[in-house]
């Protein structure tokens, strides 16, 4: 598991409105989250880095179907993000992200259909959406502020997290305009990828478009 640097830039240009950016809560908020990050990766234990890596590689190569491996990934993300919540701002009842770009593979759409009983929609081709496509809309599986598909969510879903001590960058209006220091599982999401192409039709869009009929 990894971690990435968020910088900032401009506004969602598809949206009429820019935000004005408090650049001191910015600077503030930039140097607060540098150090949980730095506070998270040396809490990290090397030998669970070490077996990660490692769990991470034989999930790839593993002789078992898509769902087998999809599902051991999911445990192996979950077992880091428990290690990471003392160090971010993200709990129960936080739907902010749930309000973004959300790309998952036909694998894991297929986990949600049987999870759910809602068909996904067959796609025949993956489709490489910008950020600003989906944000402010809400996933169809967000009900009352909370995930309704949460022990079978995708995991882009479960590998992101902010360092920040609150969801104030992470509201729509302003999740656009800047990038800050954020959780990275790329490993992760690398072997998700290699998993999706081991079907037949190996697709990677949005929740919203594997699962139109819930919008």
């Amino acid at each position: 598991m990894n971690e990435s640097r968020r910088t900032v830039r401009k506004g969602n240009s598809d949206m009429t409105d820019k935000p004005t950016i408090d650049t001191a809560r910015l600077e503030a908020s930039e140097k607060f989250m540098e150090l949980q990050r730095a506070s998270h990766i040396k809490a990290l234990p090397t030998a669970f880095i070490v077996e990660a890596t490692e769990r991470t590689k034989q999930i790839a190569i593993m002789n078992a179907s898509p769902r087998a491996k999809l599902g051991k990934l999911y445990t192996l993300v979950d077992e880091y993000a428990a290690m990471r919540q003392p160090y971010v701002a993200c709990k129960e009842g936080c739907d902010s992200c749930c309000h973004m770009k959300v790309e998952l593979t036909n694998v894991e759409a297929e986990r949600i259909a049987k999870a759910t009983g809602i068909a996904a929609q067959p796609l025949g081709f993956s489709t490489n959406n910008s950020d600003e496509k989906f944000a402010g809309l809400a996933c169809p599986f967000l009900k009352d502020h909370k995930c309704s598909i949460y022990d079978d969510r995708p995991l882009t879903c479960r590998g992101h997290a902010s360092f920040d001590s609150d969801s104030y960058w992470c509201a729509t209006e302003r999740m656009l305009a800047v990038k800050l220091p954020m959780v990275s599982v790329g490993e992760a999401l690398a072997v998700n990828r290699l998993i999706a192409q081991t079907t037949a039709h190996p697709v990677i869009a949005d929740i919203r478009e594997f699962f139109p009929s819930r919008q």
